[in-house]
């Protein structure tokens, strides 16, 4: 069915409640038409979009990566961790030939290895907002050649903090720690993709403001977040959404048959980029009005789902 069709309102959607909106955008669910989208690529964030609350991948989920490797579809993981850090159920699977990671300032070929693009920070810039961030009560990781870190003291720190859901668990198992300060682990880097930071939730209002005062007096970043409290922070004009364009052209296929999935901020731009952009169930209200179409909750399969009803 056509997007006017699906989508169609008296209302400009910016206009719209939010449960009118997301009402408008499941239409699809009670369809009993078929779709007649062309999805020629499909990008994905991983938590709390591919993946299960628990990191796992759901039958319905892996079934449909199944039938993209039949079909020949590329599914590429779109995410904001580190290469070294997707699950190896993904790279590994037959479907998956791409990777953009570091939410977006890296695009990999998975058969390869070959960085295809990046977008990368400037040391001089990292080194800019440590001094000014290196008194906060945050963490400071950095992510580089595939890899996240961040140093112990900071890490045992965030042991502390109250963070959303299950992420705090995910985060304090994924970091490579190390000793010794940020600014001589920065200075002997060859190459940075990205920075992050990230606080305690009861901490957000004293924190929050002096975080942006300090990446707004450098000047030189990109900001997004996978959760309410942390900056993830990407060299200017990077994310995944640039990222999936450049895939896209690099590919030759039209962005108009890309489907795209996410639930976060730093997924925003990536679903308002592609032609079929989808919003997972339990996506916040930005991510919510930003796709084309909203799905089920992860929980639920609903990437799975979606594209079952797309392909099938």
């Amino acid at each position: 069915m056509s997007r006017g069709g699906l989508l169609s309102s008296a209302l400009p959607d910016n206009e719209l409640p939010l449960s009118e909106l997301v009402a408008k955008k499941q239409i699809w669910m009670k369809s009993s038409h078929p779709s007649n989208l062309q999805v020629n690529i499909v990008f994905s964030d991983m938590d709390d979009t591919l993946l299960s609350n628990d990191k796992s991948i759901s039958d319905k989920n892996l079934e449909v990566l199944d039938y993209l490797a039949k079909q020949g579809i590329p599914f590429v993981p779109t995410s904001g961790r580190a290469l070294s850090l997707l699950p190896h159920e993904v790279l590994a699977h037959p479907a998956s030939r791409y990777a953009i990671t570091a939410d977006g300032a890296t695009v990999n070929d998975l058969r390869t290895e070959e960085v295809l693009y990046k977008s990368h920070v400037k040391k001089e810039d990292a080194l800019a907002l440590f001094e000014l961030m290196k008194d906060l009560p945050v963490t400071f990781d950095v992510f580089s050649g595939g890899r996240a870190y961040t140093d112990n003291a900071r890490r045992e720190q965030m042991k502390l903090f109250r963070l959303p859901g299950h992420h705090k668990e995910f985060m304090l198992q994924s970091r490579i720690p190390y000793e010794g300060s940020p600014r001589d682990f920065i200075a002997a880097l060859d190459d940075i993709e990205r920075l992050g930071s990230y606080w305690s939730e009861d901490m957000d209002a004293q924190v929050r403001p002096r975080v942006e005062a300090a990446l707004a007096e450098v000047g030189a970043f990109s900001v997004t977040s996978s959760m309410g409290v942390g900056a993830e922070i990407l060299a200017k004009g990077t994310s995944k959404g640039t990222a999936l364009l450049w895939l896209c052209k690099h590919l030759g296929l039209s962005v108009a048959t890309a489907a795209a999935f996410g639930d976060a901020d730093n997924d925003k731009e990536m679903l308002a980029t592609a032609g079929i952009g989808v919003a997972i169930g339990n996506g916040n209200e930005n991510v919510l009005r930003a796709a084309r179409f909203v799905t089920y909750s992860n929980e639920e399969s609903g990437e799975g789902r979606f594209l079952e009803w797309a392909l099938l």
